[in-house]
């Protein structure tokens, strides 16, 4: 007997498509603005030289190298060309500043995380819309 009004479903859709549209441009700043620090020459390498040594020794970190190998550990000794990291129970590996091409702390980056707390922001936003809504017209779609 009862209809949802038209305009008022076409309103709730309007704004549900701005703010998927809202959050998936924030998304992709998210991405386009995470820059990891490669280190590809002699700049570069003394660039990953002072990113390990801010990190400081006894401190975790994740290290790429040039070559693909990606090494998950704690920083144990610092030198001039290379720095020594424990990886688990294994022997220290020494790993030349020149050699490394991205440095990054121990668990997720920056960018991850942001992107974690934007999708669990949305859901929460959907689930909220969609409660709303259900809310407004329960009456109406209940009594027909």
């Amino acid at each position: 007997m009862f209809s949802i009004p038209f305009q008022d479903c076409e309103k709730s859709m309007r704004i549900m498509l701005r703010l998927s549209r809202v959050t998936a441009l924030l998304l992709a700043l998210t991405f386009v603005t995470e820059r990891p620090a490669f280190a590809t020459s002699t700049s570069d390498a003394v660039s990953a030289k002072q990113q390990i040594a801010a990190r400081g020794v006894g401190k975790g970190v994740k290290v790429h190298e040039a070559d693909g190998t990606v090494l998950r550990g704690k920083i144990v000794s610092m030198g001039e060309d290379s720095f020594g990291m424990q990886v688990g129970s294994k022997p220290v590996v020494e790993v030349p500043f020149a050699s490394v091409r991205e440095v990054q702390g121990p668990g997720l980056s920056k960018g991850a995380k942001t992107a974690i707390w934007a999708a669990v922001g949305v859901v929460v936003l959907v689930i909220a819309i969609g409660a709303s809504y259900a809310h407004a017209y329960n009456g109406i779609l209940g009594s027909g």
